[in-house]
């Protein structure tokens, strides 16, 4: 039988620990202070209480209501399960003498062997073993009372330890040996901001298929696990596909005709010709894609990548991590206008941002909007998240989440590619814009792009340009129409 965390928020952890926690195990969870501990074990009492389990909560550090008004803040109704009779908090502050101890510790076996409770949660184990005074002592407690006397009666263990900052050893030093599984929150310092790494380091009833994973913890919600997943075979067998070039058309016609699509010796490419190519060169959706734009300019960019794969009807998400507001927004409905589906704009600023506080806002974006292509603007400055492998290895297990759920994630990056990314993408973009502009008879000034689509699928080199005139006229008109409603 297992705990399993049931809402959407802790699925990830589930699956670290293959499917929940077992009954009758012992579990540490170890870390900082700080690092939320005592929010994770509540959400375990809590699971456990939605499943009409009895849990009991014995705390050495605060009283009831202190823990019941931290639960409420962080959305975990205990007051609820107590009063249904599936919650207790046993406030075990006054634990200072071996006498004492034995008291707390009679009192706990007779809530599981007379009342029943399925779960204990021990906060934390640290102040209950300090009234020890040896080794042998606690390696007695530990096993013959937590791990055998209650787990022969019925009863899971939740063990909250305190790691001081820069300790390795866990406790007294036993603990973790007899632990069935172990939970460390650690935190790292990276550019002023606490990243959350999860580290699942034993687990005896399932294999270990990852080791650290990032986790958030955000006002009004408990903690939030972002655990890698692996591509269903429903997936494999059921592939649908996206034409190439479908945005070639609207942007054509959008503003007296922003884009044109000329073929490799600059002769333009009427639209049957453009439909035609499209069709050909389709590509699944869902398929990862890097975009490597040799320019700084992001709105070229992302004009190069929507006149490639929008499709008619699609929902499009953009997260930028380089463009203004006005430009990224504003001006991106002005450039696009209403084409059936939905287009949803963002920008952050990496530098506030931790590897797991982005990757909590990814998902959130996702589920909120639902895009069917989601456009990661900007890759170049993630690295001010975290260590390099770090955001490599984050990245790659949200294209895993974000094509199971049939979107296709495309990545812009201004300068060469990291090898791990391409190594694990469908589809590479190669945009390189010339440096000569052309002005034709009409008076308009024109850019060209060099693209160049390679994949397993399709192998394209088109040039595509757009009206520098034209776009610089909706820039200016972006600007001054953010300006007046912040004059406003």
């Amino acid at each position: 039988m297992f705990f399993e965390f049931n809402s959407h928020r802790y699925t990830g952890l589930d699956k670290l620990l293959g499917g929940g926690i077992t009954e009758r195990s012992l579990v540490l969870i170890a870390g900082n202070p700080g690092m939320g501990k005592t929010t994770l074990a509540g959400a375990i009492a809590f699971s456990a209480c939605s499943m009409g389990l009895k849990s009991l909560y014995v705390s050495l550090v605060e009283d009831e209501e202190a823990f019941l008004e931290h639960m409420d803040s962080i959305g975990l109704d205990l007051r609820g399960c107590r009063d249904k009779g599936l919650f207790h908090f046993m406030d075990a502050v006054y634990v200072a003498s071996w006498e004492t101890l034995t008291d707390l510790l009679a009192n706990m076996y007779e809530k599981v062997v007379v009342d029943g409770f399925r779960l204990i949660v021990i906060d934390s184990i640290t102040a209950f073993l300090q009234v020890v005074d040896d080794k042998p002592r606690i390696r007695e407690i530990l096993r013959n009372f937590f791990a055998r006397a209650l787990g022969k009666s019925g009863a899971t263990v939740i063990a909250l330890s305190e790691l001081p900052i820069g300790a390795e050893v866990i406790g007294s030093g036993v603990e973790e040996f007899l632990a069935d599984a172990l939970i460390y929150l650690r935190a790292e310092m990276v550019h002023n901001r606490m990243d959350r790494r999860m580290e699942i380091r034993k687990v005896k009833w399932a294999p270990l298929v990852r080791v650290k994973v990032p986790y958030r913890i955000t006002p009004g919600k408990p903690i939030e696990v972002y655990a890698p997943e692996s591509m269903p075979e429903a997936y494999l067998e059921s592939v649908s596909f996206r034409r190439l070039f479908s945005g070639v058309e609207h942007l054509g016609k959008k503003n007296g005709g922003l884009v044109e699509l000329l073929d490799a010796s600059g002769k333009p490419i009427t639209p049957s010709e453009v439909e035609a190519i499209g069709r050909a060169a389709n590509l699944p959706h869902g398929i990862p894609i890097v975009h490597y734009y040799k320019s700084p300019t992001g709105i070229a960019a992302i004009l190069v990548t929507l006149t490639l794969l929008w499709e008619p009807g699609e929902n499009v998400t953009v997260l930028s991590t380089k463009l203004p507001r006005y430009y990224s927004g504003t001006l991106l409905k002005e450039l696009l206008g209403v084409r059936e589906g939905n287009l949803s704009v963002y920008n952050i600023n990496p530098a506030f941002y931790t590897l797991a506080e982005f990757t909590g806002l990814t998902h959130d974006v996702i589920e909120r909007d639902k895009p069917n292509l989601f456009i990661l603007e900007g890759m170049d400055l993630l690295r001010l998240m975290g260590p390099c492998d770090e955001v490599i290895d984050d990245i790659l297990n949200l294209t895993t989440w974000l094509r199971m759920r049939r979107v296709s994630p495309v990545y812009i990056y201004y300068r060469e590619p990291e090898q791990e990314i391409l190594s694990h993408v469908g589809v590479v973009v190669e945009a390189d814009p010339e440096e000569m502009f052309v002005v034709e008879k009409n008076g308009r000034i024109w850019q060209h792009v060099n693209v160049k689509l390679r994949s397993s699928f399709s192998n394209i080199s088109v040039i595509l340009r757009y009206d520098v005139g034209l776009l610089s006229k909706l820039m200016r008109k972006a600007f001054m129409n953010n300006a007046g409603k912040r004059g406003e």
